[in-house]
């Protein structure tokens, strides 16, 4: 599953079919240059033969007739009849094609391993070599290169003429260096791992601002920059960005509002409910009252927090648990600091500080006691709030951090609230660079753990 998920990336497909595509190429030309190199040598070869071959014609030709009719024919000396010997026809096509009309009809035997030159009369003293240049040397074989012309005259048996041939031009070498094409293949490698990042860097960009856009809708737009599409789609996501930040702001205002001119009422019934004089009713009505309040400042609370910006800044976490329990315990709440790991995280503090003494407050109403602690993994530092209440359990646990949601467990303690305590709490966690995870002690009670990165 991990190996069929990574191959579903963009980048990874383009630099495989890259890799793949140019490698293949690459290979495929390199090939087709060594049919081209061996090609290219099997003519040059033929033209030579041929050149050979025109070459005994014309000293023929210029040879007397009692030289011509001391040619042997080499049907006598040969492995047997011409007609066993198979016929070039490459090379016999490029002779006729080089022959006067009036020229003998020659055709062109590729002889077998033993072809052996015709004997010419040994020369005497001051005489010249006969006009045909055979080589006196006694008969030896020629080779597999060995080739003999047939020249058919006007009348008469042909004329069979050993040609010596050129050595043939060996076949197992390559145009290339087979070594070069590990190298081929690594540098289509780079290439295609260089233009699968260039090729997927904008969305991994797009990716990564729309990621920074949850946590903190002020982040700087993106700079319209690359090809046409991708300046066209970063226009879009600044476009989003902006609709989404006046919205966000307008919903703030909104609240605001609402909350500031709900205060004078408030304010007024808080002054009447005092001057109620059953003192059952009064303390009912006080409780509607300040559940009232509770859930206004909740609400604006929860609207503020999409809106506040603030930058990451390196915080020691030691001194912020130390604050923050000592700061309950002067309110006289039961609120212990457990083990405590040295370090700085990376972090936004006044939201960080917020969601923390959020979730000492749930504790102290849920659970009745806090404790703090926070613990090191790699680079990582997770902040745990304990309480001894019942817990959570894990099939509700998601459900509990959604706005205005209040488990049985709540009702049945008979405490008060708006159900936004957890989620205001996980949306200070994210709005500081952190995660918010709950769950169960193993002794019993809920551990709600905020995971913070270190500082680098």
């Amino acid at each position: 599953m991990k190996g069929g998920f990574a191959f579903k990336s963009m980048g990874v497909q383009v630099f495989a079919l890259l890799a793949i595509g140019m490698s293949v190429a690459a290979i495929l030309a390199f090939f087709l240059a060594d049919y081209d190199r061996r090609d290219s040598a099997r003519r040059e070869y033929e033209e030579r033969v041929a050149d050979r071959v025109l070459d005994v014609i014309a000293r023929l030709d210029r040879s007397s007739a009692d030289q011509m009719a001391g040619i042997p024919s080499l049907e006598g000396n040969g492995p047997g009849s011409v007609d066993q010997w198979p016929i070039d026809e490459r090379v016999t096509k490029r002779v006729r094609a080089r022959l006067a009309s009036d020229a003998p009809t020659v055709t062109v035997y590729a002889a077998p391993d033993v072809c052996t030159p015709a004997p010419v009369p040994p020369r005497r003293t001051g005489e010249k070599t006969p006009a045909m240049g055979l080589p006196a040397a006694p008969p030896r074989p020629l080779g597999p290169g060995c080739r003999v012309a047939a020249l058919q005259y006007h009348a008469g048996p042909p004329v069979l003429v050993p040609v010596p041939t050129p050595p043939v031009p060996p076949n197992d070498r390559r145009a290339f260096d087979p070594l070069i094409l590990p190298l081929i293949v690594l540098a289509a490698l780079g290439l295609a791992y260089w233009v699968s990042r260039k090729a997927t860097y904008p969305i991994r960009r797009m990716a990564e601002a729309a990621a920074g856009l949850g946590v903190n809708i002020d982040r700087a737009p993106l700079i319209i920059e690359g090809p046409t599409e991708v300046q066209q789609a970063a226009k879009a996501f600044n476009l989003m960005q902006m609709r989404l930040k006046t919205q966000t702001e307008e919903r703030t205002l909104m609240l605001a509002a609402i909350t500031h001119d709900l205060q004078t009422p408030l304010t007024r019934q808080r002054l009447r409910l005092e001057k109620v004089q059953d003192s059952v009713l009064r303390e009912e009505l006080l409780q509607d009252y300040f559940a009232m309040q509770e859930l206004i400042r909740d609400g604006l609370e929860l609207a503020r927090i999409g809106a506040a910006t603030e930058a990451l800044q390196p915080l020691d976490i030691g001194s912020l648990l130390e604050s923050l329990c000592q700061d309950a315990r002067d309110a006289g709440q039961p609120v212990t600091l457990g083990p405590v790991v040295d370090g700085t995280v990376a972090t936004h503090p006044a939201a960080l500080k917020r969601c923390l003494s959020n979730l000492i407050d749930n504790a102290l109403k849920y659970g009745g006691s806090a404790e703090v602690s926070a613990l090191a993994q790699g680079d990582v530092i997770y902040i745990q709030v304990t309480d001894n209440g019942p817990g959570i359990p894990e099939a509700d646990r998601e459900t509990a951090m959604r706005p205005f949601v209040r488990l049985d467990r709540s009702v049945d303690s008979g405490t008060e609230g708006a159900g936004l305590g957890l989620t205001i709490a996980r949306m200070l966690a994210e709005r500081s660079g952190a995660v918010l995870v709950l769950d169960n002690a193993e002794i019993g009670g809920l551990v709600a753990s905020v995971a913070v990165k270190l500082w680098k």
